[in-house]
């Protein structure tokens, strides 16, 4: 089971034709659509819509669809199984949750998709709610507010406001799902969003003590599920993961830190030892390709090395294949390499 699931992460979504994968359309029109100016053209086209998987291992563009004259758009979307994408236009982002089988008609005005958005059809459903949601507490409004408290208050109301939006964050989604016999897999998705939206939030204060040795991060990591496996499609759960390797990383004692810093070695190559020491199972797989793959973006000269660790580890195909792509666009200068190999004669061998 923790394999299957592991390689429909990894394999969220797949371009091509593919019988065994179902198909999941969204079509309708954009009111009121203004044109833009394309320089290299001088004319004036219809806008883009971008969807991408909300998802921390893969979030390429999946799709996207120019509007045509009258505003229509429509796009298949191939997917394995129920899971959440983002549907970007016009500096806007509205968050989806589509099934195999859904046609989705979504509608809206090209001002604000978010506020405007209205579902009808097959996965209308959970989208209903899901974009109420959206319109009543704009995640982005509440992330942009709760970054000005941080700055601004204490602690004590900064925890609070954190705590007194979640309250309202979830009773508005238990409401919701009272009235209505929703599918399983959303239900549990979208009250871990709620959940771990608010875990994020608190977790961020954390980045701003002055001392991280001396604050209370070990304690309020200790209230959270490290392994919490209904969680596993909901994007923020990833997030806090990853957000808990960097908090443990600052928390390193200073030497270690001092030797990180002077030697430039990126964070994420602690986070992927953080991995291995803290991590097992299904989890361990999908922060250690994380990890590898960050580390891929580093021109680090160690980055070899530790793409043959994590070969070593029992990692499912779907994933070994995210973190290999990553890792065939790295690339070191020459003449560093060859520098940091006469320092480091051990520890780095070129291929």
């Amino acid at each position: 089971m923790t394999a299957l699931i592991l390689t429909v992460i990894a394999c969220l979504f797949l371009l091509g034709s593919n019988p065994l994968i179902g198909q999941a359309v969204v079509y309708g029109k954009v009111e009121n659509q203004l044109f833009n100016l394309d320089r290299s053209s001088n004319a004036y086209l219809p806008n883009a819509i971008k969807v991408y998987p909300d998802n921390l291992l893969n979030n390429d563009d999946l799709v996207q669809v120019t509007l045509d004259e009258q505003g229509y758009y429509r796009f298949n979307l191939p997917v394995r199984q129920p899971l959440p994408v983002m549907m970007e236009f016009n500096g806007k982002t509205l968050q989806l949750f589509i099934s195999p089988g859904d046609m989705l008609l979504l509608n809206f005005d090209y001002s604000d998709i978010v506020q405007s958005a209205q579902a009808n059809g097959t996965g209308a459903l959970s989208n209903d709610l899901l974009i109420a949601f959206q319109q009543r507490y704009s995640p982005e409004d509440t992330d942009n507010e709760a970054r000005s408290k941080r700055q601004y208050t204490t602690r004590q109301d900064y925890f609070a406001f954190c705590e007194d939006r979640n309250i309202l964050e979830r009773e508005f989604v238990l409401n919701g799902l009272s009235k209505q016999t929703y599918p399983p897999e959303f239900v549990n998705w979208i009250l871990a969003e709620v959940k771990y939206r608010k875990a994020n939030r608190l977790s961020a204060y954390y980045f701003t003590t002055e001392d991280p040795l001396m604050d209370d991060y070990h304690r309020f990591a200790a209230s959270y599920n490290f392994n919490d496996t209904t969680a596993i499609v909901s994007n923020q759960y990833l997030l806090f993961l990853e957000n808990h390797l960097r908090h443990l990383s600052k928390r390193d004692d200073i030497s270690a830190r001092s030797v990180r810093q002077v030697s430039g070695i990126p964070w994420v190559v602690r986070g992927y030892e953080l991995v291995k020491l803290h991590f097992t199972g299904l989890y361990r797989q999908l922060l250690l390709t994380r990890m590898m793959m960050d580390i891929a973006n580093e021109k680090y000269a160690e980055t070899p090395a530790i793409y043959a660790d994590f070969l070593q580890e029992p990692i499912t195909d779907g994933l070994r294949n995210l973190a290999g792509a990553r890792y065939a666009t790295y690339t070191y200068p020459f003449d560093q390499r060859r520098c940091y190999q006469a320092q480091h004669p051990c520890r780095y061998v070129a291929t």
